[in-house]
């Protein structure tokens, strides 16, 4: 900018210069109040949201336990089922009964062979070599000869004396209970006398129990 002469004003400056060579300062009011920086250690870090437990979790869990009660359950029924039949079922308990008093028959039977063959040093019935067998041991002729005094006989009674050295004999009878039909299933599947005897004893859903 050249000098001004003497008695001369020198020459105003523009009022845009003048506000652009002042720095800019922000106005401030209560509503617009100024921002203080504050320290790391004074500034607040936002808490977090409120943990809430989880839901999913919680019914995996119960539902974990109802499966175990379940099973728990299951368990004690099949062996109520198959192991106490004669106490949860009724009919298995009066079928029971019957298989007992067969039992207690065949008892008295073999009393009254044993009898027999003390008097007489054989068994009423002719031996031959291949062994005996009867069918229907009370609707034998040698039957009568027996003294049985016992309530009546089992419907159907099987006597087979063995060719082995001793010839013992066994005597059967059709089982009603499920327990002693599953009994005899398994000597019919696993036993050497009955296997040898199986087309008498071992027929299929009529599998005879014998003594001894």
């Amino acid at each position: 900018m050249p000098n001004p002469e003497p008695g001369q004003q020198p020459p105003s400056t523009p009022p845009s210069v003048i506000t652009s060579a002042v720095p800019h300062i922000t106005s401030f009011s209560a509503a617009n109040p100024p921002q203080i920086p504050q320290s790391a250690d004074e500034r607040i870090t936002p808490s977090p949201p409120p943990a809430h437990p989880a839901p999913l979790r919680k019914h995996s869990f119960l539902w974990f336990i109802f499966a175990v009660i379940l099973l728990s359950l299951a368990v004690v029924a099949v062996y109520s089922f198959n192991l106490l039949p004669g106490i949860v079922n009724p009919l298995e308990q009066s079928r029971l009964a019957k298989d007992a008093a067969a039992k207690k028959y065949i008892d008295t039977l073999f009393s009254g062979l044993n009898t027999y063959y003390t008097a007489n040093s054989q068994y009423p019935w002719v031996n031959v070599p291949d062994g005996y067998s009867s069918l229907n041991v009370t609707a034998e002729t040698w039957f009568n000869k027996l003294s049985v005094s016992s309530p009546s006989p089992p419907s159907k009674l099987i006597l087979i004396q063995g060719v082995d050295p001793s010839q013992t004999v066994h005597i059967c009878y059709l089982p009603q209970s499920l327990t002693n039909i599953s009994i005899a299933k398994d000597k019919c599947y696993a036993d050497h006398f009955y296997q040898q005897y199986s087309a008498s004893i071992c027929v299929k859903n009529r599998e005879y129990l014998c003594f001894p």
